[in-house]
């Protein structure tokens, strides 16, 4: 079967196709900047990567690669854009940002968000249908038109990160944006917001992903939500999960490439040392 970069062949993007189900879908967050790390999360099992373009070095050559990849090896790629929420004002240009994102090929966008009026726009820009436009899908049929950009609208995920004052302080006008399909309560940031930096286990923390949860329910929006740094090892990452999924969220982000690889080396070392009584 040939394999389509728009349209996935008749393979259903995994992500989308576990947001309209409403199932868990575990994800990574990719900071390594590396289409080989990603061809690797595919197979190991994970239903979506999302592509650090706001804290890395991660350019829109390489980006493009890492979405290449994720295709190929049938996992979604995700691109989280830059734009800082936690300062006075909105940057417009992260509505260019998203465009390109999409326009090579990403699955959806991620991006950190501080007012309703943002996420309006950015829903907006999620409905044009400038994706890959070195393929024009409906070159022999111009009429075909308005069904291709109707199924590129609908397989696109915009992925809005509460974790400034703001977004959290706005959170249900986030929510009741029409067109919105996806949340995602970002608990590292949201914590120190809160005044409980990294302290994944507080109450008012808890309390903020409760009231994330109670509001995607109500607008029937996919919630994401991230492990956090302090599970370091695979069996409190797991159980860290199912508490996640057992207060509502279905989108699961683990924290991160960089963190696991940190984590996993620092406790050969340790073992090492132990082992060799040094």
């Amino acid at each position: 079967m040939r394999y389509n970069f728009i349209f996935r062949g008749n393979a259903m993007d995994k992500l989308i196709e576990a947001m309209k189900a409403r199932r868990l879908s575990l994800g990574i967050l990719e900071v390594t900047a590396s289409p080989e790390v990603v061809e690797t999360l595919a197979y190991a099992g994970f239903d979506w990567v999302c592509i650090d373009l706001m804290f890395e070095s991660t350019d829109w050559s390489l980006a493009a690669n890492m979405v290449r990849a994720a295709k190929a090896w049938g996992i979604s790629p995700l691109i989280r854009v830059p734009c800082n929420p936690w300062v006075a004002g909105e940057d417009p240009h992260v509505l260019v940002d998203i465009t390109r994102a999409l326009g090579i090929g990403a699955t959806g966008v991620a991006v950190s968000v501080d007012t309703p009026q943002i996420v309006e726009k950015a829903v907006e820009v999620c409905k044009e249908w400038h994706r890959n436009i070195h393929v024009i899908p409906f070159a022999e049929d111009m009429r075909k038109y308005a069904e291709v950009q109707k199924k590129m609208a609908e397989e696109t995920l915009l992925v809005p990160l509460l974790e400034s004052e703001g977004s959290l302080k706005n959170m249900e006008e986030i929510c009741k944006v029409p067109g919105l399909k996806s949340i995602c309560i970002a608990i590292s940031d949201a914590s120190r917001i809160l005044g409980h930096p990294f302290d994944y286990e507080h109450p008012d923390v808890w309390r903020v992903v409760d009231q994330a949860a109670s509001l995607a329910e109500k607008y029937d929006l996919y919630l994401m939500g991230n492990t956090g740094y302090q599970f370091q090892d695979p069996e409190s990452i797991a159980k860290r999960i199912k508490r996640l999924y057992d207060h509502g969220v279905q989108m699961v982000l683990v924290q991160s490439t960089g963190s696991l690889l940190q984590f996993f080396c620092q406790s050969i070392i340790k073992a090492t040392r132990a082992e060799m009584g040094t």
